[in-house]
């Protein structure tokens, strides 16, 4: 509720005449407000979105301030946004500084292979082949040369208006997190599908529903759309039925969820699987709904807990026998 966390950045940086930094030295005040919350987790991610570039030798001194301000807290990316903001900042004062395109200096101060293992060490990066920050943003320039090209003479001729282009690069850490879900099937037919996710705009609870269907469709008829024979719902959990649901955030809470959603259903696709091929068998034309599957099951899994209750009145009786 308190909005993102604003900052404070005093820098100095060193560059040489072609764009090329070869240092930054930089002091971040961080705006929490008068609590904790999440403040504290906003050092190593603003940290870690101000290494987007190879700045050679990088020293950040990052204060967490109190003030008496309204409490910040956690917004989409907190701290990574923060950090990559200041990095462009600094890349736009260098460029225009000299008198250079920013793009240019921004592609001088891409990092390569080595300097990406060096600013993040516990990070994957798969070597030449597999780093493709590079190719991904000399496509983007050629993308938008031709848009640069009308800017230009949009600008030339325009005194009061002006219009711009501009595209920067991001590098985000992601981290997998695991992830649970929970799959009911209802006697109707409908389907309730539990995730700890929380969806925030992101559609989280849609993939789960496309995830859900796709792994479900096979017990569907050929010849329906399994979309329309489905009536999939999203719930939000909480602690009691999803007492592990995990953290919605590093921008893996959509997959994660996803994948504990189709878990759950090969389960269930594994259990009715048997039951839907012998009432095709059965059928004089071999076409089970969903509907009847899920009818059929009901009625069985009804005739297993009579038997079981009816076990249950004779057992006093027929360990009274026994004792006799």
């Amino acid at each position: 509720m308190g909005g993102r966390h604003p900052t404070k950045t005093i820098y100095s940086v060193g560059f040489k005449s072609d764009g090329r930094v070869t240092s930054l030295s930089a002091r971040v005040f961080i705006d929490t407000g008068w609590s904790t919350d999440f403040s504290p987790y906003m050092v190593p991610s603003l940290s870690a979105g101000l290494k987007k570039y190879n700045w050679g030798c990088m020293d950040v001194d990052t204060k967490v301030c109190k003030t008496n301000l309204c409490s910040k807290s956690a917004m989409r990316a907190p701290g990574h946004l923060q950090g990559s903001f200041i990095a462009d900042t600094i890349m736009e004062h260098v460029a225009a500084t000299l008198g250079l395109d920013v793009h240019t200096v921004i592609t001088r101060n891409l990092h390569t292979v080595d300097s990406a293992k060096l600013f993040f060490p516990n990070s994957i990066v798969g070597g030449t082949d597999g780093y493709t920050l590079p190719s991904m943003w000399n496509a983007m320039l050629k993308r938008i040369e031709c848009t640069r090209k009308e800017i230009t003479t949009f600008n030339s001729v325009s005194s009061w208006r002006k219009r711009g282009v501009s595209v920067i690069p991001c590098v985000y850490d992601v981290l997998q997190l695991g992830k649970a879900a929970r799959v009911s099937i209802f006697k109707d037919g409908s389907i309730v599908v539990e995730v700890g996710g929380v969806e925030i705009g992101q559609g989280l609870w849609t993939k789960v529903k496309q995830a859900t269907v796709f792994v479900l469709s096979c017990l569907c008829p050929a010849n329906t759309r399994a979309s329309k024979s489905l009536n999939v719902r999203v719930v939000q959990a909480d602690t009691i039925s999803l007492p592990y649901g995990g953290v919605t955030g590093n921008s893996t809470a959509s997959e994660g969820n996803c994948e504990a959603a189709r878990r759950a259903c090969e389960v269930l696709v594994d259990r009715l699987m048997p039951l839907k091929l012998q009432k095709e068998q059965l059928s004089s034309d071999g076409y089970v709904s969903w509907h009847d599957l899920i009818e059929s099951v009901c009625l069985q899994s009804r005739n297993v807990a009579l038997c079981f209750s009816f076990f249950n009145c004779f057992c006093p009786l027929i360990k009274a026998l026994l004792l006799r």
